[in-house]
């Protein structure tokens, strides 16, 4: 995706929840996952020792205002299924746009962990 917005311009966004202390990891995973479109990826990670559930989404040829949009309606769901308390306590998320350097987009999604 870097190189096509190296080479044509085209945009698009890495969208990275961090959902900490849930036991409704398999349920947010599902929830996000059926939410996606066709050529969305999602692909996540847990972190034992910090119990935090990292979910990272790419959305192809998908500019920041798209992927807020995307979050809006994620959140909403979340929240009608989880709660408004539990999605603000325990989870975080980051749009960050692919842009021409992956390095650079790797060293957000660290950061964001932290």
């Amino acid at each position: 995706m870097s190189e096509i917005k190296k080479n044509l311009g085209i945009e698009s966004s890495l969208v990275i929840f961090q959902i900490k202390g849930s036991v409704e990891n398999e349920n947010i995973k599902n929830l996000l996952r059926k939410n996606l479109r066709g050529l969305d990826i999602m692909d996540s990670l847990f972190i034992q020792e910090e119990n935090l559930l990292i979910i990272l989404i790419l959305l192809p040829f998908t500019p920041i205002s798209g992927a807020n949009s995307f979050v809006e309606r994620v959140k909403n769901i979340l929240v009608e299924n989880l709660s408004l308390s539990f999605f603000e306590k325990n989870i975080k998320l980051k749009i960050e746009p692919v842009d021409i350097n992956p390095a650079k987009n790797l060293q957000s999604i660290l950061e964001a962990i932290k």
